[in-house]
């Protein structure tokens, strides 16, 4: 599915991700629980706007997944190498959709290779302090939080994440 709108430049692009596509990451994260969802984001970009058609899962490989992800290589190393290859996604399954300090440190092996970063939350899950500090859009449907960041590389071989918008269709 492709969605399609009149765009303004701006400076980090937006996202479009298809109200079905969301569903599938936030299922996917649920099915995992208590565990790190994780998987791969494809679709289409330029320079305004990431268009995100089609979400993948992918094996969490880290040898704690309750508070980490790592993508098995296999199926890592298949998804560099798909054309649409747009981004990566992965759950925080107590904790708020914030880059973590590990997030940010792992930045490096792979900045450079796509540019959209998503972190989901189920709200409702854990120790309830997510719930409790979660500011949930009114117009989600259930209790799942999801947000984006745009890869920026700062200074060669340094990368931080911007938080961008994204609008469902």
């Amino acid at each position: 599915m492709t969605c399609l709108v009149d765009r303004k430049p701006y400076q980090t692009p937006t996202i479009l991700l298809p109200m079905s596509v969301r569903d599938e990451i936030a299922a996917d994260t649920y099915d995992r629980l208590p565990r790190e969802a994780c998987g791969a984001l494809f679709g289409a970009r330029n320079p305004e706007l990431i268009v995100v058609e089609n979400y993948r899962p992918l094996t969490n490989a880290a040898e704690n997944p309750d508070h980490a992800f790592l993508l098995k290589p296999e199926e890592w190393v298949k998804c560099c190498f798909t054309p649409n290859f747009i981004g990566i996604y992965h759950s925080h399954p107590t904790t708020l959709p914030e880059p973590s300090a590990t997030d940010l440190e792992d930045l490096p092996r792979f900045g450079s290779l796509f540019p959209l970063y998503m972190i989901g939350s189920p709200v409702s899950f854990g120790d309830g302090k997510a719930a409790a500090q979660a500011k949930k859009p009114p117009d989600d449907p259930d209790d799942f939080l999801l947000n984006a960041y745009f890869i920026e590389e700062t200074e060669r071989l340094k990368y931080d994440l911007s938080k961008i918008m994204i609008t469902f269709c």
